[in-house]
């Protein structure tokens, strides 16, 4: 798929997962200082899309959102290919990447983590479910249940115990 018309399907399935979500979005939407690919308004929490197949450094990158920090409005940057210099995950520089899958359908790559299809994160990204945090909680207490069974290991025919 060329780049304007990956460009283009990933803007209409923003729009999309906003119309499912009762959400307004606004397609290339202009603001002071900045373009968004697409932007969801909102007194509480107002979103802005960058879709970048192209190219962009690091250091453009960081100058972009900050515009975007200045007015308070959250950046999501779905860049198609790494950005050189970026080493880490970074809470002030949302960025995710996109890709096709063997179907065609665009998923986004959460890193080691794991891939998801583009509409399912989109959704879950503009509902809050998403979020960047320097350290993850659980309860104070886990129970945990181990369940042990024998198997016959493939190799060297032995019997084990595992759990």
């Amino acid at each position: 798929m060329d780049g304007i018309r990956k460009h283009n399907k990933i803007q209409m399935q923003i729009v999309s997962a906003c119309q499912r979500l009762g959400i307004e979005a606004r397609q290339e939407y202009s603001g002071k200082g900045w373009r968004a690919d697409v932007f969801i308004p909102s007194d509480t929490k107002a979103i802005a899309f960058e879709i970048q197949l192209s190219p962009q450094s690091l250091s453009r990158t960081l100058e972009r959102q900050f515009k975007y920090i200045q007015d308070e409005i959250l950046g999501c940057w779905l860049f198609e290919k790494p950005i050189p210099k970026l080493v880490e995950e970074r809470p002030d520089l949302p960025v995710f990447y996109v890709e096709d899958n063997e179907n065609s359908d665009l998923i986004v790559n959460l890193g080691t983590r794991r891939k998801i299809n583009l509409q399912i994160f989109l959704e879950n990204f503009i509902s809050n479910n998403i979020q960047f945090r320097p350290l993850a909680t659980t309860n104070s207490i886990q129970r945990v249940k181990l369940v042990f069974y024998e198997m016959t290991c493939w190799k060297c025919k032995e019997l084990n115990h595992l759990f």
